[in-house]
């Protein structure tokens, strides 16, 4: 971790000011979102942590905090598992996934839904 000037809130705000007063960024949001998106390609363990956080306090869909993630989606639901938290496929994900299915033809007959499964 960088020491120095930067561990100085108030040069940070003025250079974050300087570089926005001299065209650099739109605005001081512009610089600190670049900030953060360098900060998260630097640092891939910081962004899992970020998206697995997200998802188990159920700000972020399971597809959204995966694609996040950087990982594989079998390799994010590996990490929740691993941590004790359950992946959950929202409605809205449901009703996507089955209709790109449906429109795919990749569906299966109701009566081999229960195929495999002993239900007694």
């Amino acid at each position: 971790m960088q020491v120095g000037i930067f561990t100085d809130t108030n040069i940070m705000d003025k250079g974050i000011e300087a570089i926005v007063q001299t065209g650099g960024y739109k605005n001081r949001e512009a610089v600190l979102q670049e900030a953060f998106m360098l900060f998260l390609r630097t640092y891939p363990e910081h962004r899992l942590m970020m998206a697995v956080r997200l998802y188990q306090d159920g700000l972020l869909p399971l597809k959204r905090a995966t694609e996040i993630s950087g990982l594989p989606p079998s390799d994010f639901e590996a990490v929740l598992q691993a941590r004790g938290i359950e992946a959950f496929i929202s409605a809205e994900e449901s009703f996507r996934q089955g209709w790109q299915e449906t429109m795919a033809d990749d569906t299966r007959p109701i009566s081999e839904l229960w195929d495999g499964i002993d239900c007694e």
